[in-house]
């Protein structure tokens, strides 16, 4: 559970950095391919449309990231076994 002076981002990488590193990547990864297909202001007229479209694109890029980190780290917390999970207390 966040606390109250964190934001959510910060509680989430000090949670599972793996998930949250993943949803920043395909986040950047999706800006990108929305950029590269519908980036081009003489195809596109509004200004609007195009910033709506880079932001969803985004959006869609943080969700399969999470998906994506969520596996992984499904996958990492199997393979570590039950010694390692001890986490330091703040």
């Amino acid at each position: 559970m966040p606390r109250d002076d964190d934001s959510f981002w910060i509680s989430v990488f000090r949670k599972s950095p793996l998930i949250a590193t993943c949803m920043a990547i395909c986040g950047l990864i999706g800006f990108g391919i929305g950029f590269y297909y519908f980036g081009d202001p003489m195809r596109m007229r509004s200004i609007r449309l195009i910033l709506c479209i880079l932001f969803s694109f985004s959006c869609g890029g943080i969700f399969v990231g999470l998906i994506i980190g969520v596996i992984l780290d499904s996958i990492v917390g199997a393979v570590r076994g039950e010694e390692k999970k001890k986490r330091r207390r703040d």
